[in-house]
């Protein structure tokens, strides 16, 4: 029972959907945008997307089909150290389309800041 209440634990606080601040904005009136939901949780966040691709079959640890978000998570993260490494970062995969801001099919350094705010948090 003790492992469940962890396994409980550790994915509640798992930093993915900022809910101090949803409060915050829910205790003022306001509520969000589709537009203003979309820039504060990519698509991954919300959902798990399914496996499309074989960069993202990689990461596919259990092989289920869909990216949970640590595998996303990690995913991301060695798109981050390919984008400081060599300064850009082929987009092979729908999750790094929704980061690909100016649509060059490439991830470069300011275009990764965004992913290393939502993967770090």
């Amino acid at each position: 029972m003790a492992c469940v209440f962890f396994v409980f634990l550790t994915y509640s606080f798992a930093g993915l959907i900022d809910y101090e601040r949803l409060r915050r904005l829910r205790e003022k009136g306001q509520t969000l945008t589709p537009q203003q939901e979309k820039e504060m949780y990519p698509s991954w966040v919300v959902g798990e997307p399914r496996v499309k691709d074989v960069a993202e079959r990689r990461y596919d640890i259990n092989r289920d089909g869909l990216l949970q978000s640590a595998e996303t998570k990690t995913f991301l993260r060695d798109v981050l150290d390919e984008v400081e490494s060599k300064n850009g970062y082929l987009v092979n995969s729908d999750i790094l389309k929704e980061y690909d801001k100016n649509k060059d099919g490439i991830i470069n350094r300011f275009e990764s800041e965004t992913i290393r705010q939502q993967v770090t948090r």
